[in-house]
């Protein structure tokens, strides 16, 4: 989402994106608990490392926006404040289904694509 430093880009979208590192790695879920392990370290261990990497952290493109499941249980929606960003959550949605042809959230995807990128 931190895509601040790529201006000439039409679109930054989070497909069910991790938007805040550190809350993320608070969380009970086996990806969460795997953050540490993605980071190389833990969130009191360093939290300069995590401020580098965590895209809240970081000025966010003028056209980002981030697609989210509302039943994603990989990444809630609850590990981020809902205003940093525009978000469009698809009710019933988990964290596969935008890469899942048929599904509402798909179909989001590519309406959201055309959208963004025809001129």
């Amino acid at each position: 989402m931190a895509g601040a430093e790529l201006p000439a880009a039409r679109a930054i979208i989070g497909l069910a994106a991790i938007v805040d590192m550190e809350s993320y790695s608070r969380g009970n879920n086996s990806c969460q608990q795997a953050a540490p392990l993605f980071m190389g370290t833990s969130l009191e261990q360093s939290r300069e490392l995590y401020a580098l990497a965590n895209p809240v952290k970081q000025p966010l493109h003028p056209q980002s926006l981030l697609l989210h499941g509302g039943s994603d249980d990989i990444v809630p929606l609850d590990h981020f404040e809902a205003d940093v960003l525009p978000t469009s959550v698809v009710s019933g949605a988990g964290h596969f289904d935008w890469i899942h042809p048929g599904t509402a959230a798909y179909r989001l995807l590519l309406n959201t694509l055309h959208n963004k990128l025809t001129p």
